[in-house]
């Protein structure tokens, strides 16, 4: 499995999680594992680590106490960047590199 397979199982798992849990109330389990999940898409693509680190922290403020209330967007904002928004720039990022990738290794026609 490549680099990019590891990503897409890790948020494919990051989506089931919040999909499961998705109330904003104190999941320290979850949390955790969404946290464990996104430091593993990390190192792989700068623009990939970014996101997955601010999903990361969204989802900390998303299973936290009340910190989702004070959000932009409340509680159901932030379910939406978590869940939606920043797992499909994610894949985004990944078909682009896949794409790179295939030209690379495709022979030139010139």
């Amino acid at each position: 499995m490549d680099d990019l397979q590891h990503v897409l199982v890790s948020l494919d798992e990051i989506e089931a999680i919040l999909s499961k849990h998705d109330r904003p109330e104190p999941n320290p389990t979850v949390l955790s594992r969404i946290r464990f999940l996104a430091a593993q898409m990390s190192g792989r693509d700068s623009y990939i680590s970014e996101k997955a680190s601010r999903l990361a922290e969204l989802a900390g403020v998303f299973y936290s106490e009340q910190r989702h209330a004070r959000h932009q967007g409340g509680a159901s904002g932030l379910l939406t960047e978590i869940a939606y928004d920043l797992p499909n720039r994610i894949r985004g990022q990944i078909n682009h590199l896949r794409r790179i990738q295939k030209e690379r290794q495709s022979p030139s026609d010139a």
